[in-house]
């Protein structure tokens, strides 16, 4: 039985996760299955593929369904304009601000 698929981009220096589906059955809440995926594919990067980074994605602070994503820590986002990364916590109050 085929529970989930995670589609990634590996990359020179880490691992890019790009979008996760699975069986709507198989969804409840004693197992988090998106959460499940994360560390399986945190766990890869560093084990298997062995390096150092794991991107989520993009971060879009208006859309509700992409939040989740600052609660992994140490996490960065790359500043749109002097293209550095930040840290989220520092990050993130800058997005709110911004109309």
């Amino acid at each position: 039985l085929l529970i989930a698929v995670g589609v990634v981009d590996i990359l020179p220096k880490g691992l890019s996760s790009v979008y996760l589906y699975y069986h709507p059955e198989m969804a409840h809440s004693l197992v988090a299955l998106g959460k499940l995926a994360i560390l399986k594919e945190i766990e890869y990067t560093r084990d298997v593929l062995n390096r150092p980074y794991y991107y989520l994605g993009y971060y879009i602070e208006s859309c509700q369904k992409m939040r989740y994503k600052a609660d992994y820590q140490p996490s960065q986002l790359l500043c749109p304009v002097q293209y550095e990364w930040v840290d989220c916590p520092k990050a993130i109050p800058k997005l709110q601000q911004t109309p």
